[in-house]
């Protein structure tokens, strides 16, 4: 039994490690390049979101909050565009934000997965485990303290950039499994093998760039 847990957790992070080469390029490439490519792509990756949401609507008894979420997503990627297209110097930034995320969600998945132990919230999400919150967390301050320091040189940036995209990368996975859970669906699609659909995706990025679109439009603008 476990040789075929085993084999199975590791044709999922190949599926896993194959969807995130293919993902990543195409979340990043678009903020560098801008113009009407970044319009196209990201207003594509919302049509998606909208519709899993959609479907999860049609099938939940809890759609204030599925519509509350719609509209979170749909003020997200739009906030997101205009301030890539309007604000100078900030493409690196972002992509800062994004890596960070995608280190936290790897981590956490890996360490998860290698070290199991005690579920974080079984009656949400049992994929979920303490160990692989730890090793996420760990991974992600170490990773992005030497990033800070090397090009930086301000580990200060780890308490005012990292801890926050933590938080809120968690907090942003935590509300879509609790959605996912009250309609009792596993995925919200299968466009993404090993991830699921584009919310399952995007679920971290949406919470983290709704906060940091919130703020741009507070601080900066």
């Amino acid at each position: 039994m476990e040789s075929k847990i085993s084999n199975y957790d590791k044709k999922n992070f190949v599926k896993r490690l194959f969807s995130a080469i293919l993902f990543i390029p195409l979340i990043v490439v678009p903020i560098l390049v801008k113009g009407y490519f970044l319009y196209l792509l990201y207003i594509f990756l919302l049509s998606l979101m909208v519709i899993e949401l959609i479907d999860m609507i049609k099938i939940s008894k809890k759609r204030t909050f599925m519509y509350l979420y719609l509209l979170i997503c749909i003020s997200t990627i739009f906030t997101f565009i205009l301030s890539v297209l309007s604000f100078e110097n900030l493409s690196l930034k972002v992509i800062e934000i994004i890596i960070t995320i995608w280190i936290f969600d790897t981590f956490c998945y890996l360490g998860g997965k290698t070290l199991n132990g005690k579920k974080l919230m079984p009656s949400i999400s049992k994929g979920k485990t303490f160990n692989g919150l730890y090793i996420g967390i760990i991974a992600t301050l170490i990773i992005t303290g030497l990033y800070y320091f090397e090009v930086y040189k301000d580990l200060n940036m780890v308490f005012l950039k990292t801890i926050p995209i933590i938080v809120l990368s968690f907090i942003g996975d935590f509300i879509v499994s609790v959605l996912k859970r009250s309609v009792n669906i596993k995925d919200t699609g299968q466009i993404m093998p090993g991830h699921g659909g584009i919310i399952d995706r995007m679920d971290s990025f949406v919470f983290v760039f709704f906060f940091f679109g919130i703020y741009l439009i507070i601080f900066i603008s």
